[in-house]
């Protein structure tokens, strides 16, 4: 069985203490100063693009990473530690961005969305604690008003 929870934006983000020591990016070509948190698959090595749109007539972003992790969640850590800018997914840092602890950057040049689905084996009934997880799962990932 399946259930589709909702979409979601890879979405770029820092610390406004980021931003005030080395300033808001306003154009991709301002990432090169910036230290760009970066994601490596595990299974192939290779750094997750940044999903931004060449704009005509520039040229692209070089993203220094000065670090690189295998998981999202280290990398949704050390940008609320102020390390650099992460490129995540916006139901991870939807509260933060809203609390104002995190700051997001460049929405317009970044071209990604993305489907979240649940997967469970299929059964004629789903167990009641199954349905509580899945609901669950919905309202914690994608509150009411947060559904792109």
């Amino acid at each position: 069985m399946a259930r589709h929870l909702g979409h979601f934006q890879l979405v770029l983000v820092g610390t406004p203490e980021c931003f005030s020591q080395y300033g808001t990016p306003q154009q991709p070509q301002d990432l090169s100063g910036h230290a760009c948190l970066r994601h490596k698959f595990c299974t192939t090595g290779k750094l997750e693009p940044w999903p931004l749109r060449n704009i005509p007539g520039s040229i692209e972003a070089t993203l220094r990473a000065p670090l690189v992790s295998t998981t999202i969640e280290s990398l949704n850590h050390v940008v609320h530690e102020g390390l650099g800018i992460a490129c995540l997914p916006d139901f991870m840092v939807n509260q933060a961005v809203r609390e104002g602890r995190l700051q997001r950057v460049l929405d317009d040049p970044l071209d990604h969305r993305g489907s979240f689905w649940m997967l469970w084996p299929a059964s004629r009934h789903a167990s009641a604690k199954l349905r509580v997880f899945i609901d669950h799962m919905c309202a914690g990932l994608f509150p009411a008003g947060t559904v792109l």
